[in-house]
């Protein structure tokens, strides 16, 4: 993009922004942080897109945000740190709050955290089918806040001429890491087109497990898609007490389930008698639909179980309530004459069978295991998934990809202080992973070979390659023999990026360069 093009397109946001600001009631300095985060965007965006490699194409991400902000925020309060709700954000980890239903949003001054809160108020659907009792609240959390992580990191961790990992602004490490593998397993578009889909008629986890199946083997995505589930199920579990109960009491619910299910007679007994049950209810909420006098009564009742809340229920709201609850009794007995179809009692058996293994698998890992440990042997699994790739990928610009994902992966914060490259659990699995696209991209004329010695190459390469530069294909290299060690210097524009030394045993006469020369790694 030529200096014109750029100044062309940023007055061209500006000017939509602005056009769509003139309808709000924000004061200046909210007006000015947002045409100053369009602008950063802009700067860092490049970087962001060469770092992460597939990602939305920036005008769409532009055109996507202002939308937001003129349909979906209609305040935004900025407050400092030490002020007194600033001091309460503080307080809960957070930098920025949105309110999804007054369209309000109230955060620090700083255009990330405002990226952050524009990503939260727009409307995600994710969806997942109710049937997905434990994957559906684990899921949904996970997915919510990993999006708006995602996006804020533009911000973050991207200033326009460098890539820094603010591991201390990122409001839940646990979310991110998993989001950011799932974006590098199945793609920033199928996680995009379920944030968007609204009709809910799609299982995005089947076809979640489908497209992990058909790209990393059938084994390899049945334990992923397990130890994911677990994972997130572990974290949601942690210090929920409540959420611990319940899923206690829906195990042993389905195991009584299965008792049920395994005698035919008495499984078609039990639905039988839910429906005689449900059609009764329907019955008496017509009768206090068509009397006045029963009407009263079933409100007074509402109203002593609702207590501090009981001002908000009158008659018609009353109607409307039983009228929505007369269409899911309904719906259920639709769907219980459904599960009395032979057809379809094995679906339902196999289904009620498959509930209890996960909650069980849940419960069990949960009295047996840590949260950390969960991670860790998900990224394992996550690594075995990525090493399929590896070997099955041929394609130049795929390699290059692949290369710059497992570069990025390294540098995921695991906490405040460490990162994956800090793993000594995952560096194995890391290492084979680097040395089979060496091996690949060497024998595909993509990368230069710096010694004839194969052990001696993959160390330097794999420093390189897991550098934090920004543009790896574009480091130059220097390479001093020093007695029986290889000097490296490496450099991004013209400046020392990084030295490191490699000990050769007196193989130095085997390298496959000019030294004291600058080289680049990447062959173009």
């Amino acid at each position: 993009m030529t200096k014109k093009d750029f100044f062309s397109k940023l007055k061209n946001y500006n000017n939509e922004l602005e056009q769509v600001l003139e309808k709000k009631v924000f004061s200046s300095n909210i007006k000015n942080l947002l045409l100053n985060m369009f602008y950063k965007i802009e700067v860092s965006y490049k970087d962001y897109q060469k770092v992460k490699r597939t990602t939305k194409e920036q005008n769409d991400l532009m055109q996507e945000l202002i939308n937001i902000i003129n349909k979906s925020c209609n305040k935004i309060e900025l407050v400092e740190p030490n002020s007194q709700k600033g001091k309460v954000l503080k307080k809960y980890n957070l930098h920025s709050i949105s309110d999804r239903a007054y369209k309000k949003i109230i955060s620090y001054p700083v255009e990330a955290d405002l990226l952050y809160a524009l990503a939260d108020i727009e409307k995600k659907y994710f969806y997942i089918n109710e049937d997905y009792y434990i994957e559906k609240q684990a899921f949904e959390k996970m997915l919510n806040i990993g999006y708006c992580i995602n996006l804020k990191e533009i911000l973050r961790d991207f200033s326009g001429w460098s890539w820094q990992v603010e591991a201390k602004e990122i409001e839940n490490i646990n979310y991110n890491l998993i989001y950011q593998i799932l974006r590098i397993l199945v793609g920033f578009k199928f996680l995009d087109e379920w944030k968007s889909d609204s009709k809910k008629d799609t299982d995005y986890i089947v076809k979640l497990q489908e497209k992990l199946s058909h790209a990393y083997g059938t084994q390899n995505a049945i334990m992923f898609f397990k130890k994911l589930y677990i994972t997130l199920s572990m974290i949601l579990l942690q210090k929920n007490n409540k959420l611990k109960k319940e899923l206690y009491d829906e195990r042993k619910k389905a195991l009584e389930e299965i008792e049920v299910v395994k005698n035919k007679a008495q499984y078609l007994e039990k639905i039988t008698n839910s429906k005689k049950k449900m059609t009764k209810q329907i019955k008496n909420i017509d009768e206090i639909l068509n009397d006045e006098e029963l009407l009263k009564q079933e409100l007074e009742k509402r109203k002593q179980k609702l207590g501090k809340k009981s001002n908000l229920l009158n008659d018609q709201y009353l109607r409307a309530i039983l009228s929505q609850e007369r269409r899911e009794l309904l719906e259920k007995i639709q769907k219980s004459t459904s599960l009395m179809n032979p057809k379809n009692y094995v679906a339902n058996k196999r289904r009620i069978e498959s509930k209890y293994e996960k909650i069980n698998e849940v419960l069990e890992s949960l009295e047996k295991k840590d949260e950390n440990t969960c991670i860790i042997e998900l990224q394992q699994q996550f690594l075995k998934c990525l090493e399929v790739k590896a070997n099955n990928t041929n394609n130049k610009k795929e390699l290059i990809d692949l290369i710059y994902f497992v570069r990025y992966y390294l540098y995921i914060p695991v906490d405040e202080n460490k990162t994956i490259k800090d793993l000594d659990k995952l560096r194995m699995q890391i290492n084979k992973i680097q040395e089979i696209l060496i091996v690949k991209c060497i024998n595909l004329k993509l990368l230069n070979i710096i010694s004839l010695d194969n052990e001696i190459n993959n160390k330097i390469v794999k420093k390189i390659i897991s550098s934090h530069a920004v543009d790896m294909e574009n480091l130059e290299l220097e390479i001093k023999p020093k007695y029986n060690k290889l000097k490296v210097n490496v450099y991004e524009r013209e400046e020392l990026e990084n030295s490191f030394e490699i000990e050769t045993e007196g193989a130095a006469e085997r390298v496959n360069i000019k030294t004291d020369k600058k080289f680049r790694l990447f062959i173009k």
